[in-house]
């Protein structure tokens, strides 16, 4: 005997495909359609876009009217420049005796700042650099300083190289004229 089992009527039916009266859309039409989705901007998103906007270029307009700055400003600078003012050494020790420029006051290449103590005549010091620059210049252009050196000077510590200059320079001339 042979036992038959049967199934269920609910197994045996057949599958079929659904039938679709459109045909298939092809990918340059469905291009179209999600490049019309995409640019489409929902009118939510440009609304609350300006209103977010709106809001904050009005608060910041408000809290620059409600925040006061001053107008000046008070600071501390120090300003430097190429040829800034330098520093002053004496390479000499001594008593300052007489200070010829003022504090502030604008001063040239090898001006004389000030006396230190000494026995010499300081005047009668500066006369001589003068007189000895000029026989300077007359010695390049080769001319021969007709000039005499002055004899009394009181120029203390330079005094002894002073006399071994006058010494040969009225040897110079007593050799000049022979």
């Amino acid at each position: 005997m042979e036992d038959k089992v049967e199934l269920p009527s609910l197994l045996n039916v057949e599958i079929q495909e659904p039938k679709s009266e459109k045909p298939m859309a092809t990918p340059e039409q469905n291009a179209e359609e999600i490049q019309e989705i995409i640019t489409d901007v929902p009118v939510w998103i440009v609304r609350w876009g300006v209103t977010i906007i709106s809001a904050i270029l009005l608060g910041i307009i408000m809290m620059s009217s409600l925040i006061h700055y001053p107008d000046v400003v008070r600071t501390h600078v120090k300003i430097t420049g190429v040829n800034a003012p330098k520093t002053v050494l004496c390479k000499k020790s001594g008593k300052l005796i007489k200070i010829l420029i003022r504090d502030g006051e604008f001063v040239k290449q090898k001006q004389p700042l000030a006396y230190l103590e000494s026995t010499a005549d300081h005047e009668q010091v500066l006369q001589l650099l003068g007189i000895l620059i000029s026989y300077r210049k007359d010695l390049k252009d080769i001319n021969i300083p007709t000039r005499s050196l002055p004899a009394n000077y009181n120029l203390g510590e330079l005094q002894a190289a002073y006399q071994k200059l006058f010494d040969n320079y009225l040897l110079f001339i007593a050799t000049d004229n022979n």
